[in-house]
């Protein structure tokens, strides 16, 4: 299922982004650009820059507004756990790490899903970030990670997302769940209750079966900081200058037939 027109989210691979950059020595040769548009409150300038520098790949929020978020998220499969990066406006992290793993998993996809933080505080009172993620090839009744903050638990007749590392859910706004041969089920607005989400299956999952789960999660305010606080021991923050800032919005936009 294809939440990009759903979730602000686009789903490119490793691949896309290594395979577009071969040739690329500095940023002035180019860079990947991908715009989020239409999000209520956010700058027009928001978009994710990928760009290679020194050998280096990095991730870069265009925004100059810190609540303008994008969440890098690599989905669970089976065993392996999925992973989850933030990058608040006018941030830039060193994602070559992450890349490197997950290509010798042969995780390759991924996500990036983007809101503004600012909008979600205005329009609820405690808006956080928003994170897209999945999860495939889920056994009922085992738990598995969601990315990096959440966990979920498929039982035959419901669901149970559970955050971790200190943080708390406020809602599911979207949360896609098939069994293997079932129909697709689609839940709406799921609440949560003392930061955790139970969701009620109308129709139960079959006995054995291998469950897909696609998710977006609305987390707390507080939950955003602490999110952010936890992955500097997982990624490395690249300093920003005005100098830096210029040429990633100069230079050539390698993926990019705008004007």
């Amino acid at each position: 299922m294809n939440w990009g027109s759903l979730a602000a989210s686009i789903l490119p691979t490793i691949g896309d982004i290594v395979g577009s950059l071969i040739g690329v020595t500095c940023i002035e040769d180019g860079v990947l650009y991908y715009a989020h548009k239409g999000l209520d409150g956010a700058d027009p300038e928001f978009a994710s820059l990928f760009y290679l520098d020194e050998g280096q790949y990095c991730l870069y929020n265009q925004s100059p507004k810190t609540s303008d978020v994008v969440a890098m998220s690599f989905p669970t499969v089976g065993q392996r756990g999925g992973e989850t990066l933030l990058v608040p406006g006018r941030q830039s992290w060193d994602v070559t790490a992450m890349f490197q793993k997950h290509a010798q998993l042969e995780d390759c996809d991924f996500e990036l899903s983007a809101c503004s933080i600012s909008q979600k505080a205005n329009a609820q009172g405690q808006g956080g970030v928003q994170i897209s993620t999945s999860a495939y090839e889920v056994p009922l009744n085992a738990k598995r990670a969601l990315g990096s903050y959440m966990d979920i638990t498929v039982q035959s007749q419901q669901v149970l997302v559970t955050p971790k590392q200190g943080c708390q859910i406020q809602s599911l706004p979207l949360l896609y769940i098939q069994g293997s041969g079932d129909t697709g089920i689609r839940v709406v607005d799921a609440p949560a209750q003392n930061g955790e989400v139970t969701v009620q299956l109308p129709q139960p999952l079959q006995s054995g079966t291998l469950v897909t789960a696609e998710i977006m999660a609305s987390m707390s305010q507080q939950s955003t900081q602490k999110m952010l606080q936890a992955q500097v021991t997982r990624a490395k923050q690249v300093a920003m200058s005005d100098a830096l800032a210029g040429r990633l919005k100069s230079a050539p936009r390698l993926n990019w037939r705008g004007k």
